[in-house]
């Protein structure tokens, strides 16, 4: 794939790969549908994201999917499909 220049944000300017961006656009939809099937069943979007960040080991304030790198995304799915499974949600 070519190359385009980005035209808003902090990509200003630079060259971005289209198949890269979809791929990271891909990675984050599929965490937050893991992740938003446990908090639409249980309890409330900001304890969701308090259970979400003490199993990351990070701060709530930095608790926000579109925050997170790949390996972030798949850890999230992870955990997310985990308690899914076992029905241990935000326990």
């Amino acid at each position: 794939m070519g190359l385009r220049r980005a035209r808003k944000g902090s990509d200003q300017g630079r060259s971005i790969r289209p198949d890269l961006v979809s791929y990271e656009i891909d990675i984050k939809a599929k965490a937050h549908a893991a992740f938003d099937r446990l908090w639409g069943t249980q309890i409330g979007r900001a304890k969701a994201y308090h259970w979400l960040a003490r199993k990351l080991c990070i701060g709530f304030v930095d608790c926000h999917i579109s925050y997170f790198d790949d390996d972030q995304c798949k850890e999230v799915m992870r955990i997310s499909d985990e308690a899914f499974k076992e029905g241990t949600f935000f326990g």
